[in-house]
């Protein structure tokens, strides 16, 4: 599996919306907090975008008279996420990982464990399971994301635990859920079938305010 570090922003600071793309998926690709980027494009509830939108990933917020920010709705048939409102900065503190009901996503062995930096980075768990497992929501949530719109993962699904926390299955398929659905802790989110390279191997990550954190230091012992 290729290595595993967040995308670096385009050189002109925006990434142009693709069919498909959705604030938490574009959020994830380049490791940035999706509150952070719904405030400085001025993307409001419900958070939707359109192909063909500039987000921009770096840099001062969206001034009157810029470019117009995303407001259309995503293109049918995806549904639609509805998060909450982002907290200001000045809010409240995170909500500690400890404070959410956390379990693996799917039993098999650890072939390539967590690791930032160096030549290379892997901001996840690689873990081989047996053909036909069921990944699981590691937590309760929201699927914000589901989809193959991101290159180098296969079919990905995104679950936004609160407002500080996501986790993500990389390399399932069939997806069994859809964007906009919630599910409970343990709930089955894709198989493990099909054939080639991936057919067995999850990647599986969890991010806090958009940066990765080691999984085994949040999921309990096995």
């Amino acid at each position: 599996m290729g290595d595993r570090g967040s995308a670096r922003a385009p050189s002109t600071g925006y990434h142009v919306v693709q069919r498909g793309d959705t604030l938490y998926s574009i959020a994830w690709r380049y490791g940035r907090d999706w509150r952070d980027l719904a405030a400085r494009n001025r993307i409001r509830e419900p958070y939707v975008i359109k192909p063909g939108d500039r987000i921009r990933i770096h840099g001062v917020a969206a001034r009157t008279g810029s470019a117009p920010t995303a407001t259309a709705s995503r293109p049918a048939p995806r549904s639609e996420p509805t998060p909450s409102r982002p907290a200001p900065a000045s809010g409240p503190p995170p909500v500690p990982a400890a404070d959410l009901d956390w379990t693996w996503p799917v039993e098999g062995e650890i072939v390539r464990g967590f690791a930032v930096g160096g030549s290379r980075p892997n901001q996840g768990l690689d873990i081989r399971a047996r053909q036909g497992a069921a990944l699981q929501a590691t937590a309760a949530g929201e699927v914000v994301y589901a989809g193959s719109g991101l290159r180098g993962f296969g079919q990905l699904v995104i679950v936004k635990h609160d407002e500080h926390w996501l986790s993500a299955y990389a390399h399932n398929s069939p997806t069994l859920v859809r964007e906009g659905q919630r599910v409970g802790r343990g709930e089955q989110l894709a198989l493990l079938q099909g054939s080639g390279e991936h057919s067995r191997l999850v990647h599986f990550e969890i991010r806090r305010q958009g940066s990765p954190v080691d999984p085994v230091t949040i999921l309990p012992r096995r």
